[in-house]
């Protein structure tokens, strides 16, 4: 074998080496722990209440909620004795989503209207609560 073809066969070797060679890829994985059906009606003063405990690692809490008078949002982390708002407005129209790494979450969506004010909020949509995570695979380089 000639030395110019065993320099094509070392560089074609090369080639397939480096085109394979596993590296490091990040990808973020989720999976659906709950969803809050809030396809409902509050009444005055009414209030619709979750709480998460026992969550791992990060948190996904994507909240989509329309509603025809304005209903309040609270979103609540805690750790331990260590406790953050997180999400807290009055408005028609929430689409939000939070990642968080907190082990419980408190969530209310509330009709804050005063009793006797007649202003029902009848809503739509959900808050679905995700468990996150990284997962490292190991793929060829060009592989993404």
């Amino acid at each position: 074998m000639s030395r110019s073809n065993i320099a094509i066969v070392l560089l074609v070797v090369f080639i397939v080496i480096v085109a394979l060679f596993p590296t490091a890829h990040t990808r973020i994985r989720k999976n659906l722990v709950k969803t809050i059906d809030c396809y409902r009606t509050l009444a005055d003063g009414e209030s619709l209440q979750e709480s998460l405990t026992d969550m791992q690692d990060k948190t996904r809490i994507r909240v989509n909620i329309v509603s025809n008078e304005s209903v309040q949002v609270f979103l609540t982390g805690i750790n331990d004795s260590t406790t953050l708002d997180i999400y807290s407005l009055v408005k028609n129209i929430h689409i939000i989503q939070h990642t968080e790494d907190y082990t419980s979450y408190n969530i209310t969506v509330w009709n804050p209207h005063g009793p006797d004010s007649g202003s029902s909020a009848n809503m739509s949509g959900d808050i679905k609560v995700y468990h996150v995570w990284d997962d490292v695979e190991w793929l060829p380089w060009w592989m993404r």
